[in-house]
C-alpha cells in the first residue's frame, strides 16, 4: 500500500491480528490511509466489513482500547466515504463499540451473537452462522462425506431450540 510503512501499524502482540489504538493516533492514521487505498478499488461498493472480532485483552490492549478504535473507523467509513460500515457481533456485544450514526451493521457469525436483541434494538444485521455455512467445520450442519446442499447452503432458517428448520 502507498504511503504505508509497518512500523505506523501498532498491534497487540507479535501475532498481529489485533490493532492497538495508540493516543498518538498512529494506528488510526494508518487505517485510514489502507481505507482509502482500498475502497478506491471498490467505488460502488456501499458496504465496508471492517472486522472487530480479535477483541481479547492483550498485552497493551484491553477491550475499551479496541472498542474505541473500531467506532473510530467505523465512523471514518460513514461519515468520509458514504458508505456504511459493517463489524463482526463481537463489536456490538463483547466491545459495546458500535456507531449509531454511522449506521453500522452487525454481522452475526458466532454462536454467541444475539441475533433478536440486535434486531429489537433496531440495529441491522447480517445473518451467517459459522456453523451453518464454514464447510471446513466439523460442528456445521454439513457431513462433508455426504453433503446435502440445503443443509448446507440454505440460508431461511429458523432455530427453535430443537432443531432447524430450512423454509421453502
Amino acid at each position: 500500500f502507498s504511503g504505508l510503512s509497518k512500523d505506523k501499524m501498532l498491534f497487540c502482540d507479535n501475532k498481529e491480528w489485533q490493532l492497538f489504538h495508540d493516543k498518538e493516533n498512529k494506528t488510526l492514521s494508518s487505517v485510514k490511509i489502507l481505507l482509502k487505498e482500498m475502497l478506491s478499488f471498490f467505488p460502488k461498493a456501499k458496504i465496508v466489513h471492517i472486522g472487530g472480532d480479535e477483541t481479547e485483552n492483550k498485552g497493551p490492549c484491553n477491550q475499551g482500547n479496541f472498542g474505541h478504535l473500531s467506532k473510530a473507523i467505523q465512523e471514518e467509513v460513514s461519515q468520509v466515504y458514504g458508505r456504511t460500515p459493517v463489524v463482526w457481533n463481537e463489536a456490538y456485544e463483547i466491545l459495546n463499540a458500535l456507531s449509531k450514526s454511522a449506521r453500522t451493521i452487525v454481522q452475526c457469525w458466532s454462536l454467541k451473537c444475539n441475533a433478536t436483541r440486535a434486531t429489537l434494538n433496531r440495529i441491522p444485521i447480517i445473518y451467517s452462522k459459522y456453523d451453518k455455512f464454514y464447510l471446513d467445520h466439523t460442528s456445521t450442519a454439513c457431513n462433508m462425506v455426504d453433503i446435502s446442499f440445503q443443509d448446507c447452503m440454505w440460508t431461511d432458517i429458523v432455530e427453535d431450540g430443537v432443531d432447524t428448520k430450512f423454509l421453502l
